[in-house]
């Protein structure tokens, strides 16, 4: 007589030994290296720096494809356009939009196929936080205070700030926790340590800036370097190069990081190209 088969449980399509559980409270769990790697990254920098034409380079790159771009600003479609018009772009008029866009993403990922667009970019999360304090003041302008009090659209309180600021907490988490790669670009600010040390971070209200900075698994600063030359006899300085940096690691005045500790420190002309292989680890992509 034959022994019946016995049925072995399989993570990612690895046998696993009898005995080893796949599950614990009802939750499945797996070994973290077999779980799949995506990109989660927070570029930032000042306006014209190149954090479009970076995280649009994912169109480059044929694990990240599709590639879709969200933004409230209908400006960065002329930048799209010219460095990367393969990106399918979504405008959003009203924040929210981005949670109709989320929970229909949600959806996708849970099909057996998987989600459509492998690389959700938002640009900028600058931009994005005003949009929403805007939609917060408009229905205050509507509905009133729920204590009563004169609304002014351009003077939001406290709880507005706090509205706002919590909203965009969700947003950052609701996109980055889905299988799915997550980009979100900011322009810079600065702001003063208790030990007179400036700062460069995300532009983001508050203490939003250092929070969202550690949701993300890679925080980079996307900078232009000028090299110059002065012309013999003349005091004037001609610019001769200028370079594209990035800057991966936490540096003083600067807010940086990267999980993987693949990334150089400084990485000249970014392309995610080159930083996809690194800082999902060494997964391999298809060129």
């Amino acid at each position: 007589m034959t022994a019946p088969a016995i049925e072995q449980a399989t993570i990612s399509g690895r046998v696993i030994p009898p005995g080893v559980p796949t599950e614990f409270a009802g939750i499945p769990i797996a070994p973290v290296k077999e779980l799949q790697a995506f990109c989660k990254m927070l570029i930032y920098g000042k306006p014209g720096s190149g954090k479009t034409t970076l995280a649009a380079s994912a169109s480059k790159v044929a694990a990240m494809c599709p590639v879709i771009h969200l933004s409230t600003d209908a400006a960065e479609a002329e930048t799209l356009r010219v460095v990367a018009p393969e990106v399918v772009r979504m405008q959003i008029e009203k924040f929210d939009q981005f949670w109709d866009v989320r929970d229909a993403l949600e959806a996708e990922c849970k099909r057996p196929q998987g989600p459509y667009f492998k690389t959700w970019i938002i640009d900028t999360g600058t931009e994005a936080q005003k949009t929403s304090m805007r939609d917060i003041m408009n229905t205050l302008m509507v509905k009133g205070r729920p204590g009563g009090g004169e609304v002014n659209p351009d003077v939001p309180s406290q709880r507005e700030w706090g509205q706002s600021i919590s909203e965009m907490r969700r947003l950052v988490r609701g996109f980055r926790d889905l299988p799915v790669n997550f980009i979100m670009c900011c322009h810079e600010a600065e702001s003063r340590d208790n030990r007179g040390v400036n700062w460069i971070k995300p532009d983001l209200p508050g203490k939003l800036g250092n929070q969202v900075a550690g949701m993300f698994s890679n925080v980079v600063y996307l900078y232009t370097k000028q090299f110059t030359e002065r012309e013999e006899g003349s005091r004037t300085a001609i610019v001769t190069e200028e370079k594209r940096l990035l800057l991966t690691g936490l540096t003083e005045g600067y807010v940086a990081k990267s999980r993987t500790g693949e990334l150089p420190r400084v990485i000249e002309t970014p392309d995610m190209t080159s930083l996809y292989p690194m800082i999902t680890a060494g997964n391999k992509t298809d060129d």
